[in-house]
Order: structure tokens, then sequence, then C-alpha cells
């Protein structure tokens, strides 16, 4: 492990100011690919968790330049945490991994990355912050917050609107984690009263003619009756 910390750690410097190559930037996205797999098998995540492991994926969650490089590292990151929390086992544990990641700076690192990044890193810290939502702590953390919350909403309409571009459409499976998302925090009452306020159904309507997915559509179906109305149960 402390080799692969190594290698990780090795690599800071050069994404700021940005001077990755194709060999560092593959030893690093080996070495995370590891990480991987202590994050995903049962008999390491515990200790993966308690020696604040995650927290090294982090930098590269942060980087902002958008070349082929650091998309790989952002990539390769974000498929560490979503290891974390689906690999096999990880429902037991998983209240204990999201309490640990709610302790640090990864809301805003999963939104900076929804709102800017390029579509398979939009696609995975979606799956992330799908995951943790579906954490009851985490769901509260979240819709406890105006600023919090409504930090959440504004990086999913990006997702599902785009930020200005012309003949937006998002892509099939960027609409699924999105509307996933949004499903996640309906489960909460202040936040299902605050959608139905500022989430356009008509937006989903539009979205939902777009895509041929029955899945997805099925999704949005129960998103808009949810909003239009609110809970049955």
């Amino acid at each position: 492990v402390d080799a692969l910390v190594e290698e990780i750690v090795k690599c800071y410097a050069l994404i700021a100011p940005p001077r990755l190559n194709d060999e560092a930037c593959q030893t690093t996205c080996q070495a995370l690919a590891l990480f991987q797999t202590l994050a995903s098998h049962p008999d390491t995540r515990t200790e993966f968790v308690k020696g604040s492991m995650p927290l090294y994926v982090y930098p590269f969650l942060a980087t902002q330049v958008k070349s082929a490089h650091f998309q790989s590292l952002r990539i390769s990151s974000l498929g560490v945490l979503v290891a974390l929390l689906q690999g096999r086992g990880a429902d037991n544990v998983k209240g204990d991994v999201v309490n640990f990641l709610l302790t640090t700076e990864l809301l805003p690192l999963l939104l900076s990355i929804m709102k800017s990044g390029e579509e398979v890193s939009q696609c995975l810290a979606s799956v992330v912050l799908k995951d943790c939502l579906g954490d009851y702590s985490a769901l509260q953390f979240v819709c406890s917050s105006a600023t919090r919350f409504f930090a959440v909403d504004r990086a999913l309409k990006v997702q599902l609107q785009g930020s200005g571009q012309q003949d937006y459409h998002p892509s099939p499976r960027l609409l699924k984690q999105t509307v996933a998302c949004y499903l996640r925090l309906t489960r909460n009452s202040r936040a299902l009263e605050a959608l139905r306020l500022c989430l356009p159904t008509r937006m989903l309507k539009s979205a939902a003619s777009d895509v041929a997915d029955h899945e997805i559509r099925q999704a949005i179906t129960a998103l808009v009756k949810m909003l239009e109305h609110g809970r049955t149960d």
C-alpha cells in the first residue's frame, strides 16, 4: 500500500501546474486501479476507510484541465469511490463509509465535476452522489441545509439542461443517473416540497420524449408523478 500511495503522491507535483505526461498518467492510473481493488474488497474496505485512503484521490478530482490525461485521472479516481460504495459486501458497511465521506470535502468536488466535467466523469460523480444519498445520514446532511440542497439541485439541473449550450441533450446514461439522484432526494419531505417548486416537470417530460430507453422513461415518469402529486405512501 505504501508503494501505491507513493506513486499517487508523486503525481501531485505534475498536476499544478499541469505537466502530466503519458508515463506518469499511466503509472498513476495503474496505482488507482489497485486502489479500486482495495476499496471494493470486503477484507480491505474497512481499513481503507480507516486509513483515510480515499483522500488521496481528491487532488485529482479537483483538477479542471480538460486534456485526456487529466480526464483519465478523474475517471480512475471516481472509480475508486464507486468501488468503495458498490463493491462486494459494501451494503454491510455503507453507513460507515458514507459517514466518513461526509466529513470530507467530497460533495463540492462531485458537484464541480457534475457542472463542468466531461460526460463519463459526470456520470460517475452522479453515481457516487446517488449511492451516498441512498444512506439516510447523507440525505439528511444534504437536505438539512438550503445551501447544500440547492447546490446539488443546480448541479443536477446543469446535467439536465446544460449550461447555456444550444440544442443540449443529455446522454441516456447521464440522464439516468441524474434522474436517479432526484428520486433519492424526493425521499426527504422538505426536499420534495422544494423540488415541486424549483424543478419544472416540463423539463423532465421534454427529456423523456427524447429517450427511447424504457427504464429511463419509467424513472422520469415516477419523478414527474412525485413532483405533481407528492408521496402517496
